[in-house]
């Protein structure tokens, strides 16, 4: 629902998830300054799979998208001075805090929880006691080359602004769902546009990572995306975790304006549960849940300020790909996602059928090709 005088997405009042709005069911004459009305729909995480708590030492995720190449392309001495940071803005479940997510890479003061429109978002054990946004978060950002724990993605050069969209763990019946305007809002804070927050984030996002969805389509989220990418914002989303083609297609990662990810296991075939279909773009490293912890992601949750957690889904397959369009955004902020787009299809692993197929999209992200393909910026 939008007003035509400020363009802010109506979300004020907080329902239990699949309950509408009721400002919803008026019609068109009751409030005439509304120009449009739709269900406010759930939206679900993926679904996650999880494994036992063992020690985090095993990287196969980032060897498997060339990131040990990435890597040392941002730091060798005839590149690294062109490198800068760039910001991901991980809409999901809120931040925790972790000695692995120091301040300087988990900006928190520009957090915010757009469930229930405060400032606090922190993560309190959402998703059913996942800590689902503080692992993808860390993924993309963990404290790198500090001697302990895990690594990140964008070492140190990528950082990320936690949105809130979740519910309180044990608020709600399920607290793994949000409602359309909590995220529509978030995307449009991303994006630097009038939201229900009335704030507006102090760092430029290059980025928004959404390991979220549900299934059905709204017309207003994906007005909101195509308005972040028209700012110059690249956003990615989960496939979803149904194991299924087009019959259950997953929103937002179907719309047009959205990189969809799917993920795949150690093997480097699609993982069992990955979504694939005509809107699947490409694939990167979500886990398997076989029975070998080795072979899950490990990442950073929230339980104690060094704790550890191993999940697969292509939740966990987003962020590994927004971690690397951050670090090409750290090289030139001036890229649109259409060259971001082109570049990660460019270099991309062929996996599958030749060329383009439902089950792998372009193939699997090569972090190292990407970033020695992406352009410096002019000035």
């Amino acid at each position: 629902m939008r007003l035509l005088s400020t363009g802010v997405i109506l979300g004020v009042v907080v329902a239990l998830a699949g309950c509408l709005n009721p400002l919803f069911s008026r019609t068109d004459s009751e409030l005439p300054q509304i120009q449009s009305a739709e269900p406010n729909d759930p939206l679900y995480s993926p679904g996650l799979l999880y494994g036992s708590d063992v020690t985090i030492d095993q990287n196969w995720n980032y060897a498997m998208i060339g990131m040990p190449e990435a890597w040392g392309f941002l730091h060798d001495p005839v590149f690294s001075g062109r490198f800068g940071s760039s910001v991901v803005a991980v809409i999901d479940s809120g931040y925790a805090v972790h000695n692995d997510l120091p301040p300087r890479n988990l900006l928190i003061a520009d957090a915010w929880n757009f469930f229930e429109d405060t400032d606090n978002a922190l993560d309190s054990g959402g998703y059913q006691g996942s800590w689902h946004g503080v692992h993808v978060a860390g993924t993309i950002a963990t404290d790198t080359d500090n001697g302990s724990g895990g690594s990140g993605v964008g070492w140190n050069r990528v950082r990320v602004i936690p949105l809130k969209v979740f519910p309180n763990r044990n608020t709600t019946a399920n607290d793994n769902e949000t409602i359309t305007t909590a995220v529509v809002n978030a995307v449009l804070y991303a994006a630097g546009e009038p939201n229900i927050s009335g704030r507006y984030p102090s760092h430029r996002i290059s980025t928004i990572n959404m390991s979220l969805g549900g299934p059905n389509d709204s017309a207003v989220l994906a007005e909101a995306v195509e308005i972040a990418v028209a700012r110059g914002l690249t956003v990615i989303a989960a496939a979803g975790n149904s194991g299924a083609d087009n019959n259950t297609r997953m929103y937002p990662a179907a719309l047009e304006s959205v990189i969809a990810v799917g993920a795949v296991g150690p093997s480097y075939s699609r993982a069992s549960y990955s979504n694939y279909g005509d809107y699947l773009e490409f694939v990167a490293p979500g886990g398997e849940y076989n029975g070998n912890p080795q072979d899950l992601i490990w990442s950073t949750v929230g339980e104690t300020t060094a704790s550890y957690g191993g999940m697969a889904g292509t939740s966990m397959a987003a962020p590994h790909v927004a971690g690397v369009v951050g670090l090409m955004y750290a090289y030139n902020p001036n890229l649109t996602q259409h060259a971001v787009r082109d570049i990660l299809r460019r270099t991309a692993v062929d996996l599958g059928a030749p060329g383009w197929d439902p089950e792998y999209g372009y193939g699997l992200i090569d972090a190292g090709k990407a970033l020695l393909n992406t352009p410096a910026a002019i000035g």
